[in-house]
């Protein structure tokens, strides 16, 4: 059985991966964010950390809208074809069957 996680789903419908990030994956991320936040690490790393936690939540957060906006395109194409079969079918059979209205 596949998975559902976003780090799987995205991939399979967006083309966009979470490899070429510095920070891919959630336990990681909180751990950096504890770094960060209570490290003994220099401004310099906790500025970089700072902007890697923003890329990792940006792609979770962007690509949970291109997911959406995916799906919302197969549904309203999914719709359109069948209005249009409905359409078609109305027109064989003289809307006895699938009234369009």
């Amino acid at each position: 059985m596949g998975s559902s996680s976003l780090k799987h789903v995205l991939p399979a419908l967006t083309n966009l991966s979470y490899d070429d990030l510095e920070i891919g994956e959630g336990t990681i991320a909180s751990l950096k964010f504890m770094e960060a936040a209570f490290g003994n690490i220099s401004d310099t790393e906790r500025q970089k950390i700072r902007i890697d936690l923003l890329t990792y939540c940006g792609q979770d957060t962007g690509g949970m809208i291109d997911i959406l906006r995916k799906l919302q395109g197969w549904s309203t194409n999914r719709n359109s074809k069948i209005d249009q079969l409905k359409t078609k079918v109305c027109d064989v059979t003289n809307c006895l069957v699938y009234p369009t209205t």
